[in-house]
């Protein structure tokens, strides 16, 4: 291991300082913070030593600074609330194609013509396309709503009707930024999911990647590959060197230009905590050789901390700053290079693996859990994320076709790795203790046998692959709180999923329970989002035969997005086929409705009837008490109870419809108020059992 020399000693302990000081202020506990520092300053001094003095001082200081940094309180915005016309800068741009913008208003806010000063903190105005810097004016309706809006504190939101541009920013940076932000946008912005990680790769830009493949690189320990750090600054800093060639041939134009080019990617960047770490590191690492300061590499990271911290205290609780801190130092802790392809894969391996052992107490802390094989990801991802990057970057750079389909090949490969990745173990505080404690006894030859025949065990019991098909044909109605999401599993391997929630990552993971890695048939009953939303990006991740949808005019357009996914990647998708039967597995799946177009979207749902074992199941999805009137005589088995028990069912076919079993697929605390006491009523008196997803968890049915 690498210790810091006294140089490196000095700059850790001041970041250490000014890390606490900072979040001491910011917390508003600073008279403790400065008796500390005062103590530190008059021992040191009555000591004679220079060390304590200057502890203490940087103390002091980074206590008043984090106090300092704390946003006024909110201003009173009860003479505001209504219409406003307000002249605001952009601070923070809207996060992927739809969403609020964080704006200050830039002096005055007005209402019916009066002009009311304005103190406080930035404001949040849905919705508008516009780029940090610029200034906007706002007509809408001001609703005072404190809250956090990626990272800052907003006093009120904006609902607007008008957005017009009148100003772009004034900073010279800020403007190239922007450019070289529309820029990789107009290559790389067509929403593919590898193009989408390219443009991660680039500028951090990860708005427009699906819910799963972020949950994906998260829970493969990948996500550092787009939070633009160490490797992406080094790369851009070569790029921009050699396009400024022959400027930067001289030590200090070229430290000069790299100073330029780092805060240009700064602000292309959106100041990411990640970047202002490395970004720091490496000035200091560009000034130090012409002011005569030699520096290695824990003076850079101590002295980058104390300043990033005391220009941008709100970082002192940032979780990608703590992180992309740790994981530094664990790299520079292990950094050695070592030669040939053998060396070079062992480089990789322990800079990984030290990075994942410094960040687990922080995963474990912010997460709950810890990717167990994180460093093999990063070894198999590591030159995928490397190449793509580069010939990304030359195809947003020259805007040649084959250089972007080249760039997305290795992106593919990344995006791959994490999927799979993904699924292997997690592990939380009880496991990392056990991989430790396994670990200390491999040390000893005597042991090393057992630790790897328990270390195989563990693998082949977790994952995806934990449960496997059932032994029984079940019906499961999985807990992805509020909504619908329904699977059919035979022994033999036949998988029939039914909705999916609103959530892509919940409704996964609720796959992954039942250990579920494809789907024949997927039924989605009708558009409402917590019945398709958790199905967008299923393409990425799962391979799916046949997708049934309802044959209605208005799906939504979240279906309507997945019908064309699908039949775009070669997968039919068909309307439900009303009035007809199939088989799969051991499973007799009869479409029952809709039976013809209704005004309610609702009635319009799929309603299968499904037969396994000499019992049956209904499912109706939403429909109500119009389409409900209309179906045959029904006495399931199992009765999935409609629109999760709210109260447009008709009770009396509900009392007349349900059998021995009844499932209300619901979550916790929503706010529609489902399942209404009358519906459960009427189920109780009828005689079922009533069981809900929101008490159970998932409930699964078997079928012997």
């Amino acid at each position: 291991m690498r210790l810091p020399g006294i140089a490196g000693q000095h700059a850790i302990a001041s970041a250490t300082v000014v890390w606490v000081g900072v979040a001491a202020g910011r917390v508003l506990v600073t008279a403790p913070a400065l008796v500390v520092a005062a103590a530190l300053v008059g021992g040191g001094w009555a000591i004679r030593r220079w060390w304590p003095v200057g502890l203490g001082i940087a103390l002091a200081v980074a206590t008043v600074v984090g106090a300092v940094s704390v946003p006024d309180r909110p201003p009173d915005l009860s003479s505001l609330t209504g219409p406003v016309d307000l002249t605001v800068r952009v601070v923070r741009e809207p996060y992927g194609a739809e969403g609020p913008f964080v704006a200050v208003p830039t002096a005055v806010a007005y209402r019916d013509g009066t002009a009311v000063a304005w103190r406080g903190p930035p404001i949040a105005v849905r919705d508008g396309n516009v780029v940090v810097g610029d200034v906007v004016q706002v007509v809408g309706t001001l609703s005072p709503r404190r809250g956090r809006l990626r990272g800052v504190e907003v006093a009120g939101v904006v609902t607007a009707r008008r957005i017009a541009v009148v100003g772009s920013a004034a900073d010279p940076i800020v403007r190239a930024g922007n450019l070289v932000r529309a820029r990789v946008r107009a290559v790389l912005g067509s929403g593919r999911p590898d193009d989408t990680l390219l443009s991660g790769f680039l500028i951090g830009d990860v708005a427009a990647m699906s819910d799963l493949d972020q949950e994906a690189m998260r829970r493969s320990g990948l996500t550092h590959l787009v939070a633009v750090s160490g490797s992406n600054v080094a790369m851009f800093l070569a790029a921009w060197w050699v396009l400024t060639f022959p400027l930067a041939i001289r030590p200090r134009a070229r430290a000069v230009i790299g100073l330029l080019g780092l805060a240009v990617f700064c602000a292309t960047t959106r100041w990411e905590p990640s970047v202002m770490r490395a970004s720091v590191m490496a000035a200091l690492m560009l000034v130090g050789p012409i002011v005569g300061v030699g520096i290695d590499a824990w003076t850079a990271l101590g002295s980058a901390v104390a300043i990033v911290l005391l220009a941008a205290p709100a970082l002192s609780s940032s979780v990608g700053f703590q992180l992309s801190v740790a994981a530094t130092a664990g790299i520079i802790a292990v950094a050695r290079t070592h030669r040939g392809i053998v060396g070079a894969v062992r480089t990789t391996v322990e800079a990984a693996v030290a990075a994942q052992a410094a960040v687990v107490p922080l995963l474990l802390v912010h997460f709950g859990t810890v990717p167990l094989l994180s460093p093999i990801a990063n070894l198999l991802a590591a030159p995928f994320a490397t190449a793509g990057t580069a010939l990304g970057a030359a195809a947003a750079a020259t805007g040649w076709s084959p250089l972007r389909t080249a760039a997305r090949v290795p992106a593919n490969a990344v995006l791959e790795i994490a999927r799979v990745a993904s699924g292997w173990p997690q592990l939380d505080l009880a496991g990392v203790a056990a991989v430790a404690a396994g670990g200390l006894a491999a040390t000893r030859r005597a042991l090393r046998p057992a630790v790897l025949v328990a270390a195989v065990g563990v693998f082949a019991l977790s994952g995806p692959f934990a449960i496997g098909a059932p032994k029984l044909p079940t019906v499961g109605f999985l807990d992805i709180g509020q909504g619908d999401a329904i699977v059919l599993q035979d022994p033999g391997g036949a998988v029939v999923a039914v909705d999916g929630g609103s959530d892509p990552v919940v409704w996964h993971d609720a796959l992954d329970r039942r250990g579920i890695t494809r789907i024949d048939l997927l039924v989605v009953t009708h558009g409402d989002i917590d019945h398709v939303g958790g199905l967008r990006g299923v393409f990425d991740h799962l391979p799916v035969g046949v997708v049934w949808y309802p044959d209605e005019p208005d799906l939504g357009d979240v279906l309507e997005g997945l019908i064309a996914d699908a039949t775009g990647r070669g997968i039919p998708a068909v309307p439900a086929p009303v009035g007809t039967a199939v088989s799969m597995g051991a499973f007799r799946i009869d479409v029952l409705g809709p039976r013809r177009r209704y005004l309610a979207q609702n009635d319009g749902s799929v309603v299968l009837w499904v037969e396994v074992a000499g019992r049956s199941v209904f499912l109706g999805g939403d429909i109500e008490a119009v389409a409900q009137r209309e179906l045959p005589p029904l006495r399931p088995d199992v009765l999935l109870v409609p629109h999760h028990g709210s109260m447009t069912s008709d009770l009396r076919w509900l009392a007349e419809t349900v059998g021995p079993l009844a499932v209300v697929s619901v979550g916790a605390g929503n706010p529609y108020g489902h399942p209404r006491r009358e519906v459960l009523d009427t189920l109780a008196a009828a005689g079922a059992e009533v069981r809900m997803t929101m008490d159970e968890g998932d409930i699964i049915v078997p079928f012997p």
